[in-house]
């Protein structure tokens, strides 16, 4: 949703918008877009779960706009929660570094969550792909609920 209107602001209109989770919008763009020719503008190391999932469904174009890759060097931070918003972030900050006692770990979706699981660590998943959900999950580990 913040990506469409983003893209509405500079005058474009929106045909689709998905829920953020691979899988469940997948097969709602399949509905809409069924034998055409779809551009997927993505970073290079995208896992590209949208148009694997379509298959030839459509008839995917993809245009690598930017590339993503892990940082060489960065600090522990010493934060009460942790939020991870890619599993490229998960996995190269878990990587790295332990959790600390009383840390807790939120995630913005389902694939970063199961990024986080992989590396043995069970995340607070927000409840919707999108800031206010993460804020909320933010939110209520700070609370201690």
């Amino acid at each position: 949703p913040s990506t469409a209107q983003i893209a509405t602001d500079f005058g474009y209109e929106i045909a689709f918008t998905g829920t953020g989770e691979p899988s469940a919008s997948a097969d709602a763009f399949a509905q809409v877009a069924k034998g055409q020719r779809v551009l997927f503008p993505r970073a290079r190391h995208s896992r590209q779960s949208v148009q694997n999932k379509l298959g030839s469904i459509i008839k995917s174009i993809d245009l690598i706009v930017y590339d993503n890759h892990p940082a060489a060097d960065f600090p522990l931070r010493c934060s009460e929660v942790l939020v991870f918003t890619s599993p490229l972030n998960a996995k190269t900050y878990l990587n790295r570094h332990d959790m600390l006692p009383g840390q807790q770990l939120v995630a913005i979706g389902n694939p970063t969550a199961s990024a986080c699981r992989r590396l043995g660590k069970d995340p607070l998943l927000a409840s919707a792909p999108n800031e206010e959900a993460l804020a909320q999950a933010v939110l209520h580990c700070l609370a201690g609920e």
